[in-house]
């Protein structure tokens, strides 16, 4: 496992202040904000630690509301929406400076069978065709201020390629369609609940 993806998952595992209420750190990534996908993320980390342990994530809605300020831990507030017979309804606040920064609504099932769908993978690509984003930040990186540029040419925990990538400092127009590949850097945990927060992560990448 890479030393980047091994602090990351690190950083999902947050201190229990009390049974509703979890503590987390917060990475810089070389802006002053919080990394959304950081925030929704540990929100799923604190609810799965209250929701019953024989149900599993089904879903999950996040509402950003406030920046986050990375050089502050963030308080997780957990409130129990709803206990069903087979569903659990959480709302979980992200807190800092006394300020709801996000709200974070999961629910979890008990796993059970029933219909499987999904939309059909469109005709794209392989990775090996696409663009490697970490050869692309190293290569931005040497035209920022030493302060950024370390930031944007360290290790990163995901491995993306990408179909299309724009520079954002001589932006062209592109499709508007996105296709990736990516993976974690390293070998991940097996167990769902660290899989899935590690997807929650990524999701604000693009």
């Amino acid at each position: 496992m890479s030393d980047k993806l091994n602090q990351l998952i690190e950083l999902l595992k947050l201190e229990k202040i009390d049974d509703l209420i979890f503590r987390g750190a917060c990475e810089d990534l070389g802006f002053r904000q919080v990394f959304g996908g950081q925030v929704v993320a540990q929100s799923l980390s604190a609810a799965m630690q209250v929701a019953p342990p024989e149900r599993v994530l089904h879903s999950c809605h996040a509402y950003f509301l406030a920046p986050g300020d990375s050089q502050y831990p963030i308080i997780y507030d957990v409130e129990t929406l709803r206990e069903g017979r087979n569903f659990s309804a959480l709302r979980v606040k992200a807190i800092q400076h006394k300020n709801v920064i996000c709200h974070v609504t999961a629910s979890f099932q008990v796993p059970e069978e029933g219909f499987d769908h999904q939309s059909a993978m469109p005709q794209v690509p392989g990775p090996e065709q696409c663009i490697d984003e970490h050869e692309i930040m190293l290569k931005v990186a040497q035209t920022l201020p030493e302060s950024l540029s370390e930031k944007f040419a360290q290790e990163r925990p995901f491995q993306i390629h990408s179909r299309y990538l724009n520079n954002p400092f001589d932006g062209r127009k592109l499709p508007p369609e996105q296709y990736a590949w990516f993976k974690t850097n390293g070998e991940a945990p097996l167990d769902l609940q660290t899989q899935q927060c590690l997807l929650a992560y990524f999701s604000d990448f693009h």
